[in-house]
């Protein structure tokens, strides 16, 4: 019985052929689970963004507390400039008070 190559050629190209297929279907299965993940990702993280609304709210509520730090600052320097006007006025006139 003589040895023909081509069949051996023929059996080897099926096992490769079979070997190829799966893994190109792994690697498809897989592309389809990462873009799967992918999509849960991106819902999640859309569901996570500050809306429009909310970003006017916090900016009307920072602006709000900045409007009352201002005026605090404003009141308090008022008060130190009073009272460094009388210490300059007593540097001024020692005795006259």
């Amino acid at each position: 019985m003589e040895f023909d190559w081509q069949s051996a050629f023929n059996i080897l190209a099926g096992i490769a052929g079979v070997f190829g297929s799966f893994l190109l279907y792994s690697s498809w299965e897989a592309v389809k689970e990462l873009r799967q993940e992918l999509k849960e990702v991106q819902m999640l993280v859309a569901g996570q963004y500050i809306t429009r609304a909310e970003h006017a709210e916090a900016q009307k509520a920072t602006t709000e507390v900045l409007r009352t730090i201002r005026a605090e600052q404003r009141e308090t320097n008022d008060k130190l400039f009073a009272k460094l006007d009388e210490i300059a006025k007593e540097v001024r006139s020692p005795g006259q008070h």
